[in-house]
């Protein structure tokens, strides 16, 4: 059974406020949100917690709702892939920016050396990036579900 959590506490769990997070998600800037019907929770599995918190980090950072929730959605969409494909959620998460603005999201083991070369791991091209954003993805997966355990533990009498 795959890691899922409902939106309240993944959203707790990275430090985003839930309102705030409705919001990018009603005015369609983070696409992404796990899909939900009426009257019930978003489920958020591995893959949609690493999203998340990459949008609650550089939406703290400043980055706008449109850009974040893109770029985090590119990361989301590259962890399901490696899930779906049965491969390890490890390495880095590495967004980047070249000289004219232009983002690059890479999630996986070997993903930070791509940032000096003009070939993607998907056979296309980019300009070399200039600036980068490395969130190590062993680290960001164990805080958030620590975080989570916190939350969704028994509270105990005072």
């Amino acid at each position: 059974m795959p890691y899922q959590v409902r939106a309240k506490t993944a959203c707790d769990a990275v430090g985003y406020d839930r309102d705030r997070f409705n919001e990018d998600v009603a005015s369609g800037a983070y696409p992404c949100a796990p899909p939900t019907d009426q009257g019930r929770p978003r489920i958020f599995e591995e893959p949609d917690l690493i999203a998340l918190y990459v949008h609650a980090y550089l939406r703290r950072m400043g980055v706008g709702a449109d850009l974040s929730g893109s770029i985090a959605c590119r990361v989301g969409d590259q962890a399901r892939q490696l899930v779906n494909n049965g491969k390890e959620l490890a390495g880095d998460v590495v967004i980047g920016w070249d000289h004219v603005g232009s983002s690059f999201c890479g999630i996986g083991a070997d993903v930070s050396s791509t940032l000096d070369r003009t070939n993607n791991g998907y056979g296309g091209t980019f300009s070399p990036m200039v600036v980068s954003m490395r969130f190590a993805l062993a680290n960001v997966l164990t805080v958030t579900k620590q975080r989570v355990e916190e939350l969704i533990a028994p509270k105990g009498e005072d």
